[in-house]
């Protein structure tokens, strides 16, 4: 039986990391077991049989490297081109799994003695390499794992979409942002200050700071309740490639995942699955919630039951006791209370709508009977669920909303560009009407691209965050005392969201000593 190679690499991918920390972070009565599970699981001819309408590696998929090597390499991962201000925090969180033993603990009376409790995947595989060799090899290995994992993403969307325009498409799509510019123009011109995001929500200081809030982040929204200032933003793709590697190429891989069950109609993997994913970026596997439902609709319930599955139980377990360590978020909520003004509703509605409410309508408008008969139930899906997660909130910068709404995204635009292929000629008014929303959502995406390729192929590297795998100590000794990129940071104690409490379940009964 012939072998899926995207798709064994892509479990591999996905399981290395978890497999560092199975061996390096948990009791090896445990570890031990489940990790020679996953590596069993290789020898499962089953989970990795190849479907004739897959197709092999071709010259496309060189060209979808270079593509993700290119990308990787302007944004700054490695440190080759300066790097947005995430690198902050991911410089040093490397640093410390670098020069720390495993499993990284803290020596801090103010939070008595931490853990290091973060979703740790993408950075064990990066901190291995740096621990045994050399911060220079650390750098490289970020480079080089970070290209692999997009360029099994962009492999991913090509078997989905078969098409390399569409991955492009996708790449560089998002929500109708230009609105947001002529909207504040005529609200400034009627003498309104429209309450879109601004600096008091993001970094300012530098010079790369300002270019990157200029070109980097999709413009958002600002609902007012109370003292507190609920940001409302959907980042586009590439830019979450630049700042939150972590989470974009899980959701990638992920969805790959899920077409690949739909495709062969399985289910006897979802909870492994689900368990791995959970250590790259749990807002990832939240954010694959509608796909899983979607999956287990067209899957028989009883083949859940394999033995796959009880593994990724235990290990999910596991996972869930470490992250259950982690000191609660000061800022989570919802946005209900905000809805009592009618400025901050109409801002909403605005902001749902210029995301992806006028696309999705125009979508049906053009296409109704395409989309009732292949896109209804996912696509219902995913609309209701952008909706939902909307109305929650964690933490400073709402990050919840930005990274659980990725994989809905990356759907939506596939099955946009999809029907806009469909749609016959002849039928000139939904084309173009189609067409002229695509264009005004890759106008923003396209243009901020196109700016900060050119600025990062300027910037001097004066300009740079300053912080780098080797001496990433500007803001603070280690994670543990993370003092914050600015003032609001400082106040809101940031550095809590990568610390775990001594005292819990995981460092007490699950923890390798």
């Amino acid at each position: 039986m012939k072998r899926d190679l995207l798709w064994i690499i892509t479990f591999f991918y996905l399981v290395l990391p978890n497999l560092i920390f199975l061996l390096a972070w948990v009791n090896p009565f445990i570890s031990v077991f489940l990790s020679l599970f996953f590596l069993y699981i290789f020898y499962q001819p089953s989970l990795f049989k190849k479907n004739s309408s897959n197709g092999s590696f071709t010259g496309i998929h060189i060209f979808l490297w270079f593509l993700a090597a290119g990308f990787c390499y302007y944004a700054g991962v490695g440190g080759m081109q300066p790097q947005e201000s995430d690198y902050f925090k991911h410089n040093l969180l490397i640093h410390d799994l670098i020069v720390k033993p495993w499993p990284v603990s803290y020596v801090n009376k103010d939070y008595h003695n931490p853990i290091l409790c973060y979703y740790l995947a993408y950075y064990l595989p990066i901190a291995w390499i740096g621990k045994h060799f050399s911060f220079t090899a650390a750098e490289w290995a970020a480079f080089i794992w970070t290209s692999i994992g997009l360029w099994l993403g962009l492999s991913w969307l090509l078997r989905m979409t078969r098409s390399v325009w569409v991955v492009l498409g996708v790449w560089l799509m998002a929500g109708i942002n230009y609105a947001y510019d002529l909207i504040r123009y005529w609200g400034l011109h009627c003498g309104y200050n429209m309450n879109f995001s601004s600096d008091e929500k993001t970094l300012n200081g530098n010079v790369l700071d300002q270019y990157l809030l200029k070109y980097s982040l999709n413009p958002g929204i600002v609902l007012q309740q109370g003292n507190t200032e609920i940001l409302l933003r959907y980042e586009m793709l590439w830019s979450q490639l630049c700042f939150v590697p972590q989470h974009f190429i899980p959701a990638l891989l992920g969805l790959g995942w899920i077409s690949k069950s739909l495709q062969e109609r399985r289910n006897q993997d979802i909870v492994l699955m689900a368990s791995l994913l959970a250590l790259w970026s749990p807002f990832t596997l939240v954010g694959l919630t509608p796909f899983i439902i979607f999956l287990m609709y067209k899957t028989p319930w009883k083949t859940v039951l394999s033995w796959e599955n009880a593994a990724g139980l235990m290990y999910t377990f596991c996972i869930g006791s470490y992250y259950l360590s982690h000191f609660p978020q000061t800022q989570v909520g919802s946005i209900f209370s905000s809805f009592t003004t009618f400025s901050n509703l109409a801002y909403y509605l605005l902001f749902i709508g210029l995301n992806f409410g006028l696309l999705v309508l125009v979508l049906g408008v053009t296409s109704y009977r395409l989309i009732r008969n292949q896109f209804l139930i996912p696509l219902s899906l995913v609309v209701s669920w952008l909706i939902l997660v909307s109305f929650i909130y964690v933490g400073y910068y709402n990050d919840w909303l930005t990274r659980v709404s990725v994989p809905a995204f990356i759907y939506l635009y596939c099955m946009t560009w999809i029907i806009w292929k469909q749609i016959p000629a002849k039928k000139s008014i939904s084309f173009l009407g189609l067409s002229f929303i695509i264009f005004l959502g890759l106008l923003t995406p396209v243009r901020n691209f196109t700016f900060l390729l050119y600025n990062k192929l300027l910037i001097t590297q004066q300009n740079n965050i300053g912080s780098n795998i080797r001496d990433p100590h500007q803001f603070g000794e280690d994670m543990s005392r993370f003092n914050g990129r600015n003032e609001a940071e400082k106040k809101e104690h940031i550095e809590r969201q990568y610390l775990g409490q001594s005292d819990s379940f995981f460092v007490k009964y699950l923890m390798k000593k």
